[in-house]
C-alpha cells in the first residue's frame, strides 16, 4: 500500500513538472502596468560659461610717458566698459609665457620700471591658483612654474624684447618671463590706452624713515582717479527664475517630493535626501545634496574642482545674465586640503560687480565642494532685465577719496584694495536701483561700502518707487 502511494505521488510530481514547464515556455506573462516617474526634461534658464569667461582681470593699466619737456609717467586705466580692455582681453587667451625665473626686483630697479619704462599691467581681484593661471594662459614647459598664485601681470620692452613679470603680491613673489607679445602689440596696446581716464598711483605700503614699516611689497599700489569722471546710475526692472524651474533642474523626479514650510515662511523641497530651500521672498535657493566625505587617493587641484562646480552650474540651467554676467569672485588656494572648499561668482552689471547689504538680495552663486561632488549650492532667483532709467554723476576723484578715508581714520597700509561696484536697492514692485560705491578692501578681508558719488554733486536718482 505504502509502494502504490509512493508511485502516484512521483506521477503527479512528473506530470505537474510537465505543466509547469509548459506555462514558461507557452503562456503569457500577465503584466501589471506601473507609471513612468514624472521626468522634466531641463530647459536651460541662462546660458552656458566657459571657465575663462569667469575670471576676469577688474582693470588693464597702461604706464606711458606724457609728452612734452619735463614727461612724467602717466597711468591711464581701462575699466571692463571701455574698448582698450575688450581688445586686449580678447587676445589674452593666446599669449604665451615661457622660461620662467624668480626676479630680483628691488627697490631701485621697481622706481625705474614703473617710473621710466612704458609698459601695460593686468590687474585680477585676488591671486589666481597656479593651476588655474595655467588654464588661462599657454604656460610653454608648465611643470617649470613654481608659485601658489598670480594677480598682476606686466609687460614691459627691455632691449627691444617684451617682458612679462608675474607678480604673487600676497608672498611679495614676482617671477621674469618671456611672452608671445611683441614690441609692435605692446605699442598697440599703449595706443588704445590713450582713451582711458588718467589715475593717480598710491601706495599700499607704509614707510617710515624711507623703509617699510608693513609686510606688504613696495610693488603695491592701487590706481584710482586723477579727476572727477561721469558714471552712469540705473534703475533696472527684474524677474524671478520660479521655484519650480529650478526644482526641475535640480530632482530627476519632482512628483516624488515633500514640501516643508518653516516658521520663517520658506519652503524646503524634499526627496527624504537631498533638499532645496527657498527664502520667503523667492529671490533666493540653497541646494543641499549630503555627501560623507572620503579622503580621496589622489587630490583634483583648483583648475579640475573649478571646472566641476561651473560645469554643475551648466547643467543645471545655467548662468543667468540678461542684463549683465557673472565672475569668479573667490575660491580656495590649490593647497586647500580642508574637506570643503566654496567657488563665489557673483554677478555684475556692465561689469561692474553687485553688492547688497542683504543676503538673499545678493546676486551670487555659491558652491561648496566635498570630496569633488558638490554638496551645497546656494543662488539668487533674480534676473535684471531691462532698463528704465539711467542718470550721469560725477564719481569722486582719488584725491577726494583720501580726504574721505582720512575723515575715516584708514590708513591705506591696513587696505588690500579699493574698486568700483553697484550697490543694489530693490523695491517691491520688481525694480532695482544700481548705485556707484566704492568698495574699501580691508587686508582681513572685510569690505565696507561708500558712496562713489562727488558730494557737490549728488542727487536721488528718479525712477524707483
Amino acid at each position: 500500500m505504502l509502494e502504490r502511494i509512493k508511485t502516484v505521488m512521483l506521477y503527479s510530481l512528473v506530470l505537474l513538472s510537465f505543466y509547469l514547464t509548459w506555462t514558461l515556455w507557452y503562456g503569457a506573462p500577465n503584466y501589471e502596468f506601473v507609471s513612468p516617474s514624472q521626468y522634466e526634461d531641463r530647459k536651460p534658464i541662462g546660458r552656458q560659461m566657459k571657465v575663462q569667461e569667469l575670471i576676469r582681470p577688474t582693470q588693464i593699466i597702461f604706464h606711458e610717458k606724457s609728452e612734452g619737456e619735463e614727461s612724467e609717467m602717466t597711468h591711464k586705466v581701462a575699466l571692463p566698459t571701455m574698448m582698450p580692455y575688450r581688445y586686449i582681453t580678447e587676445y589674452m587667451g593666446g599669449w604665451y609665457f615661457s622660461k620662467y625665473q624668480s626676479s630680483n626686483l628691488n627697490r631701485d630697479k621697481w622706481e625705474e620700471l614703473a617710473v621710466e619704462r612704458p609698459g601695460v599691467e593686468i590687474r585680477y581681484k585676488d591671486r589666481i591658483p597656479s593651476s588655474v593661471f595655467k588654464d588661462l594662459f599657454n604656460l610653454k614647459d608648465n611643470e617649470l612654474f613654481y608659485t601658489e598664485g598670480i594677480n598682476r601681470i606686466w609687460l614691459y620692452i627691455d632691449g627691444g624684447r617684451v617682458k612679462a613679470l608675474l607678480f604673487s603680491d600676497e608672498n611679495d613673489e614676482v617671477i621674469e618671463a618671456q611672452t608671445s607679445v611683441v614690441e609692435s602689440d605692446l605699442n598697440l596696446y599703449l595706443s588704445l590706452g590713450s582713451s582711458g581716464y588718467e589715475s593717480e598711483r598710491y601706495s599700499l605700503n607704509e614707510t617710515q624713515m624711507g623703509r617699510s614699516i608693513t609686510s606688504q611689497s613696495y610693488t603695491n599700489y592701487i590706481y584710482l582717479p586723477k579727476e572727477q569722471m561721469s558714471l552712469p546710475q540705473h534703475v533696472l526692472s527684474y524677474k524671478l527664475v520660479s521655484p519650480e524651474e529650478m526644482i526641475s533642474q535640480l530632482f530627476v523626479d519632482p512628483s516624488t517630493l515633500n514640501v516643508i514650510r518653516e516658521r520663517d515662511n520658506s519652503l524646503i523641497y524634499t526627496d527624504g535626501t537631498k533638499g532645496m530651500q527657498v527664502d520667503a521672498s523667492k529671490r533666493y535657493i540653497e541646494y543641499k545634496n549630503p555627501y560623507p566625505y572620503v579622503s580621496p587617493d589622489t587630490e583634483s587641484n583648483m583648475d579640475e574642482k573649478l571646472r566641476l562646480a561651473v560645469n554643475f552650474v551648466n547643467q543645471r540651467g545655467g548662468w543667468t545674465e540678461s542684463s549683465g554676467t557673472y565672475h569668479l569672485e573667490d575660491w580656495p588656494e590649490d593647497n586647500d586640503s580642508s574637506e570643503q572648499q566654496v567657488f563665489t561668482f557673483r554677478s555684475s552689471y556692465q561689469y561692474f560687480p553687485l553688492y547688497s547689504q542683504d543676503s538673499t538680495s545678493n546676486l551670487l552663486v555659491k558652491l561648496q565642494l566635498s570630496d569633488d561632488v558638490v554638496t551645497n549650492y546656494e543662488r539668487s532667483l533674480m534676473i535684471l532685465v531691462d532698463k528704465k532709467n539711467s542718470n550721469y554723476y560725477d564719481i569722486m576723484s582719488g584725491g577726494q577719496l583720501m580726504e574721505l578715508l582720512k575723515q575715516k581714520e584708514i590708513s591705506l597700509s591696513q587696505l588690500k584694495d579699493i574698486y568700483l561696484v553697484y550697490k543694489t536697492t530693490f523695491s517691491d514692485n520688481n525694480e532695482v536701483l544700481l548705485e556707484l560705491n566704492w568698495v574699501i578692501q580691508s587686508r582681513n578681508g572685510d569690505e565696507e561700502l561708500v558712496s562713489a558719488i562727488a558730494p557737490t554733486t549728488k542727487e536721488d536718482v528718479n525712477g524707483l518707487e
